[in-house]
């Protein structure tokens, strides 16, 4: 989904999904216009989700508090092996 402009909305919708899914191994979300609010909701669903391995979130709009939301999300995610 690389490239798509889905900003805050669109992330915030996935991580709805991704909360609950269990056979998504990669997604690749670089370039997405993501800030803060979209990052905080895909931390969240990291909480949960145990088959992710690979989240890539490189050129973004996330800031400090969607960094620590997910930096908080990977204490209790034992699954993702790759966040850039």
């Amino acid at each position: 989904l690389r490239d798509n402009n889905i900003g805050d909305e669109g992330a915030t919708a996935l991580g709805n999904a991704l909360a609950n899914n269990e056979s998504l191994q990669s997604l690749d979300l670089s370039s997405n216009n993501i800030g803060d609010e979209g990052a905080t909701a895909l931390a969240n669903a990291l909480v949960n989700n145990e088959s992710l391995q690979v989240l890539d979130l490189v050129t973004n709009d996330i800031d400090d508090e969607g960094a620590t939301a997910l930096a908080n999300a990977l204490v209790k995610n034992e699954s993702l092996q790759s966040l850039e």
